[in-house]
C-alpha cells in the first residue's frame, strides 16, 4: 500500500492446547535483577487467534476473532532485549558480524486496533519459530505480551517505531490472518537475517 498520505500521528515448545495457554519461548533469559531491582516480570496476555509454526501445523482459533473486524490503525512497538550498556555491546557485536546492515537488538511487535475497539498483537516468537496473532484487552496488554516475549519487567521502556506505524484503509483482521496463513513471511527464525523486526517491516509493506 501507499503509506505516503497517512496524516495520523500515533500517541520449541509444544503448540498450545488452548488459545490462552502460555507458550514458553522467551527471546533471551538474561537476568538483570541486580541492575533493575525487584520489578515484576511481564506475563503472557490475551488469547491466540492464529499461530503459524515453521515445522508444525498451524493453529486457527476462529472463535476468538471476527474476520470482518476492520483495522483502524496499527503501531510497531519495541523494547530493548538487554539492559543498558549490555544492549549497546550486543548491538555493536551484531553490527560487526553483519557489516552494520542490521538494526539495534530490540524486540518488535505490532499492536493493532480495530474500528470496533478490539486490540490484537502480532509478533515473531523466534526460538519457537512461531508467528502468533493474539487478541488482547487493551494496548497495554499488547505491550505487556511483547515485554513477556523479551523476558522483560513490566516497567521496561517501550517505544513506537513511527516509520512502521499506519492507519490503513479497508483491511480487516481476516486479511491479517490470511496473510499469516499464506506463509509469505516464513516462521523460520534467524536472529541476524529474519527476525521480529523483519516481520513488522513486512507487515507494514503489506498493510
Amino acid at each position: 500500500p501507499n503509506h505516503s498520505n497517512n496524516s495520523q500521528s500515533y500517541s520449541e515448545s509444544q503448540p498450545p492446547t488452548s488459545p490462552t495457554q502460555q507458550i514458553s519461548c522467551h527471546l533471551l533469559h538474561f537476568q538483570v535483577k541486580s541492575i533493575m531491582g525487584n520489578a515484576s516480570k511481564a506475563s503472557s496476555q490475551g488469547s491466540t487467534v492464529y499461530a503459524y509454526y515453521y515445522s508444525r501445523n498451524d493453529c486457527d482459533y476462529s472463535s476468538n476473532y471476527n474476520m470482518n473486524d476492520e483495522i483502524a490503525w496499527y503501531q510497531t512497538r519495541s523494547c530493548r532485549i538487554l539492559h543498558g550498556s549490555y544492549s549497546w555491546l550486543a548491538t555493536a557485536t551484531k553490527n560487526i558480524a553483519t557489516l552494520g546492515q542490521t538494526d539495534a537488538i530490540e524486540h518488535w511487535w505490532v499492536t493493532i486496533k480495530t474500528k470496533n475497539g478490539n486490540y490484537y498483537q502480532l509478533q515473531f516468537r523466534g526460538p519457537c519459530k512461531l508467528i502468533e496473532l493474539r487478541k488482547c484487552g487493551s494496548s497495554r496488554q499488547c505491550d505487556l505480551h511483547g515485554l513477556y516475549e523479551a523476558d522483560k519487567e513490566t516497567d521496561s521502556s517501550i517505544w513506537t517505531e513511527s516509520s512502521y506505524s499506519y492507519s490503513p484503509s479497508g483491511y480487516t483482521i481476516g486479511d491479517v490472518v490470511s496473510w499469516i496463513k499464506s506463509h509469505q513471511f516464513s516462521a523460520n527464525y534467524s536472529l541476524i537475517s529474519h527476525n521480529c523486526q523483519d516481520l513488522c517491516k513486512a507487515f507494514y509493506r503489506k498493510f
